[in-house]
């Protein structure tokens, strides 16, 4: 009999199932990590501003410094030329004096000239007493000003500590997310279980204030009986001890009651917190699926200050080196709007194209553009729509046109281009005398340029944030051209994404 083996499986439904549970535990930590890093990124920007205030605040008072200093040494020079007018006047007054004693015939003149000497010699002390005044006030001014340095030096520490704090608060902050859920769930079943037990004490209030209202008629009856027969008072007396006793019971259910509302109050209170801190942790959970979602092709889309160049040489017309391609241009423009429009938080912004030489076709070289949703993009649109793509690219100049921004908040950098640097500094004069290909060029000034960036434009500064940048590329041809804007935007915190053909 022929033997039948079974075909080994190697890829089964168990399995399936194993990669579907292990991508989705990916995803949510992808998800958590990204709001663990906007989270703490925001925290790091609150805390920067803080330390710049602090800095700005100490410059300030330097300079106050130094301008004190200038008034404690004018104040010394007058003291010093106060000093030599009194001299001045003790020698006359001293050559006054022996004069009268040999002239008594001017002993007259001399005397008015004694007095008038006597009163310029207490106005100098005077002078002189209030410049000393102004040197003890600028003296104790100067302490202060010192206490304040020392103070601004104990705030930026204590910035510090609380950037940690807040760090461990954030981790603290996911904990106690969990648990508010779960007492959330609790409050609410001990909430309608207090509404029950409520239902059935105000039910047995009506009813025992229905038995009062019963009592009190008994009574009332027996009294006009008790008028009539002394015999009924027993009967009174025992009306009264349940009566009594009804009391009693109405307020001990009244205190109870009471309680009750006040533990219902209370815990209205707390679930109402709960709620509160349900609602904010939902707002955040919103904000950071939004986050999730809000990017374009890959490329996570923040930035508040940020500066577009556009690669606007002539390879931006053409699909490679030999066809031209009309719609290449159009698409790219559109791909800038799309990315501008899609920007949650963007203020301000400034616009650069480059080929040989870059330039600011929006005009203000030198200031930012305040970011508005309805007349922002279409002006970029029309700026790239009238710009003729030409000549060559060098990616030296607008990366040093839009570094000029760095200290004034400059945060992201979006490059859209195509092709490797093929102009600019960057080559020795020995790589210029060789013949060297396009993508030994392109190699040589890119390695440049991303040194440059490291070393000198995009370096750490103190108070002032690393720039992201991010890379678009259309249509590229070469393998070079992807990975060099790729390693461009990975060294510096951001991503990059490559355009397909039309």
């Amino acid at each position: 009999m022929r033997v039948r083996h079974r075909i080994p499986t190697v890829f089964s439904l168990s399995m399936l199932d194993v990669f579907c549970c292990a991508l989705g535990c990916v995803i949510l930590l992808w998800l958590w990590n990204e709001r663990l890093s906007k989270s703490r990124l925001k925290t790091a920007d609150e805390t920067r501003q803080l330390l710049e205030s602090a800095r700005a605040d100490l410059a300030d008072a330097r300079l106050l410094i130094d301008s004190l200093r200038n008034d404690l040494s004018g104040a010394h020079g007058s003291i010093a030329s106060l000093t030599t007018d009194r001299d001045r006047i003790l020698e006359e007054l001293s050559g006054a004096v022996k004069s009268a004693a040999g002239l008594k015939s001017d002993l007259a003149s001399a005397r008015s000239r004694e007095a008038a000497l006597t009163n310029q010699r207490d106005e100098t002390q005077k002078d002189l007493s209030a410049a000393q005044a102004d040197m003890a006030r600028i003296r104790n001014q100067l302490d202060q000003l010192a206490k304040k340095n020392k103070e601004q030096a104990d705030s930026a520490a204590d910035l510090a500590s609380l950037l940690e704090k807040k760090l461990k608060d954030e981790e603290a902050l996911k904990n106690k997310s969990s648990l508010a859920q779960q007492r959330i769930q609790d409050l609410e079943v001990l909430l309608r279980d207090r509404d029950k037990e409520l239902t059935i004490a105000s039910a047995k209030v009506k009813d025992l204030t229905e038995r009062l209202h019963d009592a009190d008629g008994q009574i009332a009856l027996l009294r006009s009986k008790a008028d009539t027969a002394s015999s009924l008072q027993t009967n009174i007396d025992e009306s009264t001890r349940k009566l009594a006793a009804a009391d009693a019971r109405i307020q001990e259910l009244e205190k109870f009651l009471g309680n009750r509302k006040s533990i219902m109050v209370e815990m209205q209170g707390r679930l109402d917190d709960l709620q509160t801190d349900r609602k904010r942790l939902s707002d955040e959970l919103a904000k950071v699926r939004i986050a999730a979602d809000n990017r374009f092709a890959g490329i996570q889309l923040t930035g508040r200050r940020v500066i577009f160049m556009v690669d606007m040489s002539g390879s931006m017309k053409m699909t490679d080196d030999n066809t031209y391609s009309p719609e290449k241009w159009p698409i790219v423009a559109d791909t800038v709007l799309k990315v501008m429009k899609s920007l949650p938080d963007l203020e301000r912004y400034q616009l650069i194209v480059f080929s040989e030489n870059a330039t600011f076709p929006l005009g203000a070289a030198s200031e930012w553009l305040d970011f508005d949703p309805s007349a922002s993009p279409e002006q970029v649109k029309r700026a790239l729509t009238k710009t003729e793509p030409k000549g060559n690219t060098n990616m030296y100049a607008p990366f040093e046109l839009a570094f000029r921004f760095r200290p004034r908040g400059l945060d992201t950098i979006y490059l859209f281009s195509d092709g490797l640097p093929n102009a600019g500094p960057g080559l020795s004069a020995a790589e210029q005398a060789k013949k060297l290909s396009e993508s030994e060029t392109g190699e040589i000034l890119g390695r440049y340029i991303r040194k440059m960036l490291r070393e000198q434009w995009n370096r750490p500064v103190s108070g002032m944030a690393r720039v992201r940048i991010n890379s678009v590329g259309f249509f590229f041809e070469s393998p070079d051209v992807g990975a060099f804007l790729w390693a461009l935007s990975r060294e510096f915190d951001g991503s990059f994404v490559g355009m397909s053909k039309p």
